[in-house]
């Protein structure tokens, strides 16, 4: 870092003084690439490898953030938290969450059909049981009450209900277009929170100089090793068996090591306010006084340990899996 520093101002110096020292940088540069193979690869890669060291360093320092994480409030809206966790479809994941366990949205069980049975259908029963029945009983779900219609039932309630007014599979309310309208039009204020608090941006400066230095050094790097590569290798100053190796080493080594710094995993506000808020309220999880909803919002539907909602999940995640999507909640 401190050499490349050096190289920078110099550089801007020699441009700044005129033509003299502009003649010296480049006789440098001429005689840099003219110099014997033999020693100037091995200290090419032992350079490239320690800067990528120093560069490694500072990465494991940290980045710094933009702003100040948010300070978690004594009450929060569950809603909000799950609209932050996974927009529209974690809040109607929640919203459903809460209707099943309050019992207004049951497993569908089809009434057993009146028809009559020979000896030799009840024989058939006997010996092939059909294992699958009770399973088969329990794909679809359908709302057991009139609340949809109910100045009372909340706005998101309703519309979940209705969209269960008729036996339908569980994901179904996960895929249904009107159900996310309706929905998204609901969470509006979330969405404007979220925008609002820049919560999804990436919590890192996109003018970092970290990220200057990296792409500028590498850069430099891959110019010089393609530039004296070019003198060495046609003219078969090395082993011509080294030829094709050190010409991919050259070209993708500092290109890999670019791409791994432009795609570095960056977390974002919103992450961290997520796992302040989820260790601000983790009691929660053991405290039977909790609502359902509340722990759906905050923690996920896969946090409420009850019979029927963990038969939800499964068949969200069982759903999610054969489409090769990632599982709701």
């Amino acid at each position: 870092m401190f050499g490349m520093a050096i190289g920078f101002i110099a550089s801007v110096a020699a441009v700044s003084r005129g033509s003299k020292l502009n003649s010296d940088l480049k006789n440098f540069a001429l005689w840099l690439l003219s110099t014997n193979p033999f020693w100037f690869w091995p200290l090419y890669f032992l350079a490239l490898a320690l800067v990528f060291l120093v560069f490694y360093t500072v990465y494991r320092r940290g980045p710094k953030p933009i702003r100040e994480p948010l300070k978690i409030p004594h009450t929060i809206d569950p809603y909000s938290i799950a609209y932050l966790r996974g927009g529209n479809k974690e809040v109607i994941s929640t919203a459903m969450v809460e209707l099943v366990a309050a019992g207004k949205i049951v497993e569908y069980v089809p009434p057993p059909k009146q028809t009559q049975r020979s000896i030799f259908n009840g024989i058939i029963d006997t010996l092939f049981d059909n294992s699958n029945r009770s399973e088969r009983s329990t794909v679809n779900w359908i709302a057991n009450c009139d609340d949809a219609s109910s100045d009372s039932t909340p706005k998101i309630h309703q519309i979940i209900l209705k969209h269960f007014f008729a036996p339908k599979g569980a994901s179904s309310v996960l895929r249904n277009d009107d159900v996310y309208s309706a929905v998204g039009s609901l969470n509006e204020p979330y969405e404007e929170w979220v925008k609002t608090e820049g919560l999804r941006n990436p919590q890192y400066r996109e003018s970092d100089l970290f990220l200057v230095l990296a792409y500028g050094s590498f850069l430099g790097f891959e110019l010089l090793g393609i530039s004296k590569a070019g003198i060495d290798f046609p003219t078969g100053t090395v082993k011509p068996e080294w030829h094709r190796i050190l010409t991919v080493i050259v070209m993708i080594i500092p290109t890999v090591f670019i791409l791994l710094l432009a795609i570095r995993p960056r977390s974002t506000r919103g992450q961290q306010y997520l796992k302040d808020v989820e260790g601000a309220f983790a009691s929660l999880k053991n405290d039977p006084n909790t609502s359902v909803g509340t722990l759906a919002g905050l923690f996920g539907p896969s946090a409420v340990s009850l019979d029927s909602v963990e038969r939800i999940v499964a068949q969200w995640e069982s759903d999610a899996n054969a489409d090769g999507s990632p599982a709701a909640g």
